[in-house]
């Protein structure tokens, strides 16, 4: 639940509908070792995405929507992910000691697991 700036509150773990034209971001972490998965469910479908993953690697949990309604279209995208860095993509440098400096050409990867399941 969060404040809004108008006063009340809203439920930020339900997707908006499309006319609203709201979007969010959120993070939250540091998580513990024993906060290692993430879900978006769809109730009205009967399915849940759950994203298991190592918050040694993965410390941040970014929680994303965003609602438009466009002249020709409607669009609705809900995210939940895990993440290295608590406010979105740095470029200036690393944020902690799970951050990475690549050199041109060079990865890094960790794993995640998606797992689709029927609620």
């Amino acid at each position: 639940m969060a404040a809004l700036s108008q006063g009340g509150q809203t439920d930020l773990g339900l997707a908006r509908e499309p006319e609203t034209a709201i979007a969010e971001k959120l993070f939250a972490g540091p998580l513990s070792l024993c906060d290692d998965w993430c879900a978006l469910e769809r109730p009205r479908l009967g399915l849940r995405i759950r994203f298991r993953f190592s918050p040694a690697a993965t410390p941040f949990l970014e929680c994303g929507s965003v609602t438009a309604v466009g002249p020709d279209a409607r669009a609705q995208t809900v995210l939940r992910y895990p993440g290295a860095v608590h406010h979105g993509l740095r470029l200036a440098g690393p944020t902690g000691p799970w951050s990475r400096v690549l050199a041109p050409g060079q990865s890094f990867s960790w794993p995640m697991i998606v797992e689709i399941e029927s609620i």
